[in-house]
């Protein structure tokens, strides 16, 4: 008796190797959105950064024009003042740019040489007509409106002060010798030495107040023009002035 299946072989089939899992493909780095975030924020950054730059630009080239168009009028001031200052001292005295101008030496020298004793080197209508010359000029720059002038023209309340402060002394200065010019005049007169002596050594204490007046306002008028830019910086041996704030 034959027995089934007896001499067939059974066939067994292969194992399937396992099914993979699908692999996600990764996104480009500027797709991923840590990526983006970072982006935009760095972008916010700039940008402002760039609107600061834009704005605090446009800020500084308003104030450089803002303050030429300042310097633009100081200067136009300061030449009006210039042009009277220079022309009323012009008269009485010789004008040394930096330095103090040399006002009216002639009443030194006269006073000099009376309190001495010695004979005037000046006659004396030399003397009584700068005398005139002298209180006429100081006259003028009195009544010259320089406060008019200068306001609302730039100048910061140091450089108004100076130049206010600076026009007085320069006044007193042109009467002190004024006043020393005719007390010499006087002393050339007198027949009395003793009286003579005291008179012209009067004047000639004038005349070296009025020398530091001078040297005081003139400091501070070359000041306020160097500032402005209408003179050079005083150098060794000139009266020059620090820049007021």
């Amino acid at each position: 008796m034959s027995i089934k299946g007896k001499g067939r072989t059974k066939s067994r089939q292969v194992a399937r190797a396992p099914r993979r899992a699908p692999v996600e493909v990764p996104k480009p780095i500027f797709r991923r959105t840590w990526v983006q975030v970072v982006a935009a924020l760095l972008l916010g950054i700039l940008a402002v950064m760039f609107l600061i730059w834009i704005t605090n630009a446009m800020r500084a080239s308003d104030a450089e024009e803002e303050a030429t168009a300042a310097r633009e009028r100081r200067q136009q001031a300061l030449s009006i003042w210039r042009a009277e200052v220079e022309g009323q001292l012009g008269t009485v005295g010789s004008l040394q740019d930096a330095l103090a101008p040399a006002i009216a030496p002639q009443v030194r020298a006269a006073a000099d040489a009376l309190s001495k004793g010695r004979k005037s080197p000046v006659e004396p209508t030399e003397l009584a007509r700068l005398s005139t010359d002298l209180d006429a000029a100081a006259t003028a720059l009195e009544k010259f409106d320089l406060t008019a002038t200068i306001r609302d023209q730039g100048f910061a309340i140091g450089q108004t002060d100076a130049l206010v402060s600076g026009r007085g002394e320069m006044v007193a200065a042109l009467r002190e010798l004024a006043q020393a010019a005719t007390l010499v005049v006087l002393a050339s007169g007198s027949d009395d030495p003793d009286t003579s002596e005291a008179l012209a050594t009067s004047a000639l204490a004038l005349t070296g107040s009025a020398d530091l007046l001078i040297q005081e306002s003139w400091r501070k008028y070359r000041n306020a023009l160097t500032e402005a830019g209408l003179a050079d910086a005083p150098t060794g041996g000139g009266v020059g002035l620090t820049p007021q704030g």
